[in-house]
């Protein structure tokens, strides 16, 4: 770029200068998009005031009834000294007037006029753009004079400011929140988080009185009330009498704000024991199959926002059951693989009886991660009880999948261990994982809705067995 006068170029909001200046003024014009009630510019009906910025500190402001024409002037500040080749940002902030012209006018766009400016010696300094336009209209890069008066904007912003009465809400079931990842087993008389959903408010933080959590299974003898988290704050609690066969309902809310940045509504059920002179009973495969908001009301603007729902989806499994396993490693591959399982049963009891539930145990599941040969997939591993090795059971193997059956179900109600044992070819590695719901086991007489049902381990991870090479 070549021109006698010093230079200062302006790109999206920086100003750029090639040797020592002092910003003196600015002025900007205003053009909303033209509709049926819109003179095509900015008038104190749609702006009450322009603000000017060099970074974070407020250099000038000016009210919405000094605009002339969509055109504002900010002078009202003290010189800006730019050093040679230093770059400053600057902005401008609009504040728009609560009325009918500022909704139907928007959106409203900013483009810069002209900067004035001089150098060291008190020269004006020319001010272009990327394509070289100066604020006297002229062509620096020496091609074709514009012609004055000057009609070409040094440059025009790329965000449009849409105005709306009030903010909107937007609520979405996100697969990859932890709480949707993976199915869960609950066991009865314990709480836990059994999904969420994303909600973000635009433009305004959003007050939200009632929270509607529709299912596919009934629940109703199965919890007690339902907790509500906005992200970890807990929000509220509801009752049994907010619990129907297909919905759980929060209304009511006085603290329930929902922010202008992604946050999680979290769902949390409080279960009832199951057994003798209990009320709950076994659930399985039970899915959240929508979330509504409603009666909601803008914080800022103090108007009613549109209703919002997420649409149907189908939300990650969750049973509620009278006893949970937790499987651990104790030993590896590396000597005799070992597999514990732990038994909680809570509270729990038995149907007819204050007897404590019992877990029956037959098969075990694994991911195959070795090079077993294909001809000794039928007898490359076994399992049995620990202490007892002369009742082994089989595992069935198809190179990916290995599934271990004992010899006989072995029920426990506190924890018992099993040995997997790998027996094989030469050089050949044998390598297993634990999968997620590797563990399938059954409960007995503990309420009538749980005959014949059998329940599953559900880690969030694989446990693994280490590898042996023979």
């Amino acid at each position: 770029m070549v021109s006698a006068e010093p230079l200062c170029s302006a790109s999206g909001k920086v100003i750029t200068c090639t040797n020592t200046g002092l910003l003196a003024a600015v002025t900007l014009t205003l053009p909303v998009v033209p509709a049926s009630t819109n003179t095509g510019v900015a008038t104190n009906s749609e702006i009450s005031k322009i603000a000017l910025y060099q970074g974070t500190t407020l250099l000038d402001e000016v009210s919405g009834s000094d605009l002339s024409n969509g055109t504002v002037t900010f002078n009202d500040f003290d010189d800006i000294n730019i050093a040679a080749n230093a770059t400053e940002a600057f902005s401008i902030k609009i504040d728009v007037v609560d009325s009918v012209d500022a909704v139907a006018n928007s959106p409203i766009t900013a483009s810069l006029i002209s900067i004035s400016a001089k150098d060291d010696d008190n020269d004006d300094v020319i001010v272009v753009n990327d394509d070289g336009i100066n604020n006297n209209g002229n062509d620096e890069l020496g091609s074709t004079p514009i012609i004055a008066p000057f009609v070409v904007n040094i440059l025009t912003s790329n965000k449009a400011i849409a105005v709306t009465n009030a903010g909107v809400l937007a609520v979405i079931y996100d697969t990859n929140n932890d709480d949707n990842e993976d199915p869960k087993t609950v066991l009865a008389g314990s709480s836990q988080v059994v999904g969420s959903v994303d909600v973000q408010a635009t433009n305004e933080e959003i007050d939200v009185e009632t929270v509607i959590f529709t299912v596919n299974t009934d629940l109703t003898s199965a919890i007690t009330s339902a907790s509500l988290y906005l992200d970890d704050s807990l929000v509220a609690t509801n009752s049994s009498s907010d619990i129907s066969s297909t919905q759980i309902k929060f209304d009511n809310l006085t603290n329930l704000v929902i922010p202008e940045e992604t946050a999680e509504l979290r769902l949390e059920l409080n279960t009832a024991n199951i057994g003798y002179q209990e009320v709950g009973k076994t659930i399985i495969n039970a899915q959240i199959t929508n979330v509504a908001l409603s009666d909601l009301d803008g914080v800022q603007s103090g108007k009613t926002v549109a209703n919002v729902n997420a649409g149907t989806f189908t939300g990650e499994f969750f049973s509620i059951v009278p006893a949970t396993v937790t499987p651990s490693i104790v030993s590896t591959f590396g000597g005799e693989s070992k597999v514990k399982i732990t038994v909680d049963t809570g509270t729990n009891k038995q149907q007819n009886s204050n007897s404590t539930p019992v877990a029956s145990i037959a098969t075990l599941t694994f991911s195959e991660l070795g090079n077993t040969l294909a001809a000794d997939y039928a007898t490359a591993y076994v399992i049995y009880k620990d202490g007892d090795s002369a009742n082994q059971g089989a595992c069935t193997n198809d190179g990916t999948t290995v599934v271990c059956t004992l010899l006989s179900a072995v029920s426990i109600n506190n924890d018992e261990t099993f040995v997997v044992k790998a027996q094989g070819s030469v050089n050949i590695t044998y390598a297993l994982k634990l999968q997620k719901d590797g563990v399938s086991y059954t409960t007995s007489n503990t309420d009538v809705n749980n005959g014949g049902l059998t329940f599953t381990s559900n880690m969030t991870d694989e446990l693994d067995l280490g590898s042996k090479t023979y």
